[in-house]
């Protein structure tokens, strides 16, 4: 079915994950409408640094108790990178935003980010610090969650 969309394949390439806790009622609940997914799309251009940067920015970003996950995957060709992350609400996503920019690590150096997508309804602030990526932004539309 997803055939004619072209998909490229990625491998887990690191990062963590929080576990929620579990519920048998579906449906998007009340504190899940705060949470905030960034994905980023980049071009690997120095893996070493690359490799160091993520191990950087993902132990930063696991201090964080608002920090839901942090995962990235490689593409098949070694050169795509797509990371996805997810906060608790806008304040944990502004908090690491400001405490570990990718400016102040091996990231930007390493990588030519080439898509930035925000999940979930932001405010100026987040606005401002993400607009040198010209991110698209997506408000919550429907769905579920278990």
């Amino acid at each position: 079915m997803f055939a004619v969309f072209r998909p490229l394949q990625m491998n887990y390439y690191g990062g963590f994950s929080r576990g929620g806790a579990k519920t048998e009622k579906t449906g998007i609940k009340s504190h899940e409408r705060k949470r905030i997914i960034v994905a980023t799309s980049a071009k690997i251009r120095d893996e070493e640094k690359c490799i160091a940067a993520m191990e950087n920015i993902v132990k930063n970003a696991h201090s964080k108790s608002g920090t839901k996950s942090h995962f990235w995957c490689k593409g098949n060709d070694g050169k795509s990178l797509m990371i996805l992350e997810q906060y608790e609400d806008e304040k944990a996503l502004i908090e690491l935003a400001i405490t570990d920019e990718y400016a102040d690590s091996d990231f930007t150096v390493s990588t030519r980010i080439t898509d930035v997508i925000i999940y979930g309804a932001v405010s100026e602030q987040t606005k401002e610090l993400f607009a040198a990526h010209r991110p698209k932004l997506m408000n919550y539309f429907g769905g579920y969650s278990k």
